[in-house]
C-alpha cells in the first residue's frame, strides 16, 4: 500500500510543475502533461545513469537502481508504460523544460529556488548536505568545536 501511495505521489508531484487538481483514482486532472501521458499511454521520466544505487546502468546497459524502480511503479500506478532518460544533474531541468521528459527522479535537492520552478515530492526521498567525518579520539560534537583548525573538503560531488 505505501509503494502504491508513494508512486501516485512521485507522479502526481512530478507531473504538477504548476498547481494542479488531481485525484488518481479517475485520472481527472487539469494539468497537461497528466492528460497528454494518459491519452499516450507512456509516461517519459528522466533518472539518474550515474549515481549508483540511485540510478545506474546493468551490465546489459538498462537503467536500473531506485529511481527507476520508483518510475516504474509510478507507470504501472497510472497503468501506462515507461520509458527511462538518463539525465545528469547538469541537464535534468533543461530536459523538462524542452519537453524531453514529462517528469523526473534523479537525486535533486529540495531548495527554494527549484520550487519555484518545478512541483517537489514531500517527504524527500533523497537529500544530501554537509557533514564531516573526523577519528572518534577528536572528540567533535559541533561545528563551533572546528573553528580554527585546518580542514579539507571535497567541491561538488563526492561520486
Amino acid at each position: 500500500m505505501l509503494k502504491k501511495v508513494l508512486a501516485i505521489s512521485v507522479a502526481a508531484m512530478g507531473l504538477a510543475a504548476t498547481a494542479t487538481t488531481a485525484t488518481a483514482d479517475n485520472h481527472s486532472c487539469t494539468n497537461d502533461t497528466w492528460k497528454k501521458v494518459m491519452e499516450r499511454g507512456k509516461m517519459v521520466v528522466g533518472v539518474k545513469a550515474d549515481y549508483k544505487p540511485w540510478g545506474f546502468r546493468n551490465s546489459d546497459g538498462a537503467i536500473v537502481g531506485m529511481e527507476a524502480d520508483m518510475a516504474q511503479a509510478a507507470a504501472d500506478a497510472m497503468g501506462v508504460k515507461l520509458e527511462m532518460v538518463a539525465v545528469q544533474s547538469s541537464n535534468r531541468m533543461q530536459f523538462l523544460e524542452q519537453g524531453k521528459v514529462d517528469m523526473f527522479i534523479a537525486t535533486m535537492s529540495d531548495r527554494a529556488d527549484r520550487r519555484k520552478l518545478v512541483g517537489i515530492t514531500q517527504p524527500n526521498y533523497y537529500t544530501s548536505g554537509t557533514n564531516v567525518l573526523a577519528p572518534k579520539a577528536l572528540k567533535i560534537k559541533d561545528w563551533e568545536q572546528l573553528r580554527g583548525k585546518p580542514v579539507c573538503g571535497k567541491q561538488g560531488a563526492f561520486y
